[in-house]
């Protein structure tokens, strides 16, 4: 029976997968810290109104919710013009794809307007 190597060294394949995670916690606390910076700074108290609709809280999430809506208004969209694109290449005839004109009576001569 081969003996299986276990080490547990940053050169190893759980090593560097350790380290991976190690990289990605350390970005995550850096965004935390500066998304708990961003909130601190930004924490006059808004009033926004809409219609009828009223909405009081901190400056910080305001900007936060309207950036994400943006986010999503933006996604949205890209996914119907995705989508649009996406049928649109569907409906086109299978001949046409490959490099074939479209069939139809403009691309097609009558037998009779034949010249030798």
């Amino acid at each position: 029976m081969a003996k299986r190597d276990i080490s547990t060294g940053l050169f190893s394949e759980a090593g560097a997968v350790a380290a991976r995670i190690l990289v990605v916690l350390l970005l995550a606390a850096l965004v935390l810290i500066l998304a708990k910076l961003f909130a601190v700074q930004n924490a006059t108290p808004v009033t926004v109104w809409v219609y009828n609709w009223t909405l009081a809280s901190t400056l910080a999430f305001v900007m936060l919710l309207s950036f994400c809506l943006g986010a999503l208004v933006m996604a949205l969209l890209f996914l119907s013009f995705y989508l649009r694109s996406k049928f649109r290449k569907r409906a086109v005839p299978q001949g046409q794809r490959q490099g074939e004109p479209p069939a139809g009576p403009a691309n097609s001569t009558p037998e009779t307007d034949i010249k030798i």
